[in-house]
């Protein structure tokens, strides 16, 4: 997947980014790029999967509805997190960008502190939804691997264990591979509790174990 981390902001007037981005933005070292047409952002989100589509929809108005219907009716842009920003709180207004797709819509209704903070899980949300796969909702390799790395960040003593199903492929082939997905998820049912599971490739499996 191509990916760019930077922000792409879209304000057609354009409007400086909001305080609470800045404020957020600091500290991460992401870019913010100011887009005034919907048709370059769209063109920039193809070209390279930002990490987060902000747009001014006090300005946008409809063409800014259009674009983030556009986004989230193709599967590949579809994972982009996209958040309107607006100055003023309509309920109204929230529901139609809602109804557009929207992931986030930001009104003066929540502290600035709360703003960031949904920025925040706005794109941790967006990250561990790619990160997982998409027939049993198990974490992937990208969510294994930022596992282990917090983990050794904090220190913790911890044991890393790979499984291997034999024979897995000829499985899926003879039963579907929908009873192939419940065999995985019976597993990982039976080791979530001392572990966290995850599914590495097609047959392999990972657990993350704390050492006790």
């Amino acid at each position: 997947m191509r990916s760019r981390q930077a922000i792409l902001f879209f304000s057609p007037a354009g409007r400086s980014v909001p305080d609470f981005v800045t404020t957020w933005v600091n500290g991460k070292g992401l870019p913010v790029v100011t887009v005034q047409q919907g048709a370059a952002v769209a063109e920039r989100v193809l070209r390279a999967l930002p990490t987060l589509v902000i747009v001014d929809a006090d300005s946008a108005g409809a063409e800014g509805l259009a674009l983030c219907a556009h986004l989230k009716s193709d599967p590949y842009t579809a994972i982009v997190p996209f958040a309107a920003v607006t100055h003023r709180h309509a309920t109204d207004v929230v529901r139609q960008w809602f109804a557009a797709g929207a992931d986030e819509v930001i009104t003066p209704l929540f502290e600035p502190g709360e703003q960031v903070g949904r920025l925040d899980a706005l794109v941790t949300r967006a990250e561990r939804d790619v990160a997982v796969n998409p027939s049993t909702r198990l974490p992937g390799t990208t969510e294994i691997e930022r596992e282990i790395k917090r983990r050794m960040e904090l220190g913790e003593l911890f044991a890393v264990c790979y499984a291997d199903l034999d024979h897995f492929k000829e499985f899926n082939d003879r039963y579907s591979y929908y009873d192939g997905d419940r065999v995985i998820y019976l597993l990982s049912s039976g080791t979530r509790m001392v572990a966290t599971i995850g599914r590495w490739s097609l047959a392999w499996f990972q657990s993350i174990e704390r050492n006790t």
